[in-house]
C-alpha cells in the first residue's frame, strides 16, 4: 500500500472550482461531482476520509421534485452532504464557500449557529470545528486562489503579480492544510494502511 493516498470527495458545481480542485489537490486521490444526488451516490459507492462541499449546489435528478428544472437550481444542499457525510462515518468534513454571496436567512443561520464562521474578505476564513457523531469533524473553511489568463492556479503570493483577467477560484489545497492542523491528518495515510483501503478512521487512534 505504498502509494495509497486520501480519498476525498469535492462536491461543487461552478466548472472553474472544479478545475482548481483538481489542480490544487492533484497529489491525492479525488473525486468531483457537481450535483446533491451525484454526491449521495459517491458516499454509498466509497469510503471517503475527506468531503469537501460547496454550500449552494443543484440537486440533480431530482426524482422528487415536481419541478424539473428546480433539480437543477443551485439550493442550500451542502450542509445536508456535511450531516450525511458524518452519518456515514467520514472523519472530516468541511463546507467550502464564500458566503458573503448567498445573501439568505439559511445560509445565514447555518453559519451563525452551526458553523460559526466569520468571512475575512479575500483572505479567507476557518471556523473552530465541530464534533458530529462519534467520529466526523465538521470545518466551515474558506481560501481564495487565482487563475490566470495562462491557466496557472495558486494564491497571489505563488503568482505575484496577477495578470488582468485572473479569476478568483476557491484555495482547496488551504482547506485540506486548515483540516490538517486539527486531527494527525498527516498521519492518516499511514494509519489507512493499518486498516486496509477504504477502511473508517477512527479520530484519535
Amino acid at each position: 500500500m505504498e502509494n495509497q493516498k486520501l480519498e476525498i470527495l469535492v462536491v461543487e458545481d461552478t466548472p472553474i472550482h472544479q478545475e482548481a480542485a483538481r489542480e490544487l489537490l492533484k497529489e491525492y486521490n479525488v473525486t468531483i461531482v457537481g450535483t446533491f444526488d451525484d454526491a449521495v451516490d459517491s458516499l454509498h459507492q466509497k469510503k471517503y476520509n475527506i468531503v469537501l462541499t460547496d454550500m449552494f449546489i443543484p440537486q440533480g435528478r431530482g426524482e422528487m421534485q415536481r419541478d424539473k428544472e428546480s433539480a437543477s437550481t443551485p439550493q442550500d444542499l451542502g450542509t445536508y452532504i456535511a450531516m450525511y457525510s458524518a452519518q456515514l462515518g467520514v472523519p472530516y468534513v468541511a463546507i467550502c464557500s464564500d458566503s458573503d454571496h448567498h445573501d439568505n436567512a439559511q445560509t445565514y443561520a447555518t453559519n451563525d449557529l452551526i458553523l460559526r464562521q466569520k468571512y475575512k474578505p479575500l483572505t479567507g476564513s476557518v471556523s473552530k470545528p465541530m464534533k458530529m457523531g462519534e467520529n466526523t469533524l465538521l470545518f466551515n473553511i474558506f481560501g481564495m486562489a487565482y487563475k490566470t489568463p495562462d491557466g496557472r492556479i495558486g494564491t497571489e503570493k505563488e503568482i505575484g503579480d496577477l495578470p488582468e483577467g485572473s479569476e478568483p477560484v476557491k484555495n482547496w489545497s488551504f482547506v485540506l492544510d486548515e483540516i490538517k492542523k486539527y486531527d494527525n491528518l498527516k498521519g492518516l495515510e499511514q494509519k489507512e494502511k493499518k486498516v486496509g483501503v477504504g477502511g473508517n478512521i477512527t479520530l484519535g487512534a
